[in-house]
């Protein structure tokens, strides 16, 4: 096998062109940011979670849903 980097796990899911993806890894703010081919148009609202919390797939931190 040849060397190089791990294969991102962010760039992997864009590159499959999803129409909506929101990763859930912001660090402050309400707005959940969409990465999909729809654009910012589709981001999504956060209600009541406390974000950059838990340990996320691919590195990160992600918010908590206690409720």
């Amino acid at each position: 096998m040849g060397g190089g980097a791990a294969p991102n796990l962010f760039n992997t899911l864009l590159s499959t062109a999803p129409i909506l993806y929101l990763p859930l890894n912001e660090t402050s703010g309400t707005t959940a940011i969409n990465y999909g081919t729809l654009g910012t148009a589709a981001n999504g609202t956060y209600n009541g979670p406390t974000l950059n919390q838990l340990d996320a797939p691919g590195g990160g931190k992600s918010p908590s849903f206690d409720g």
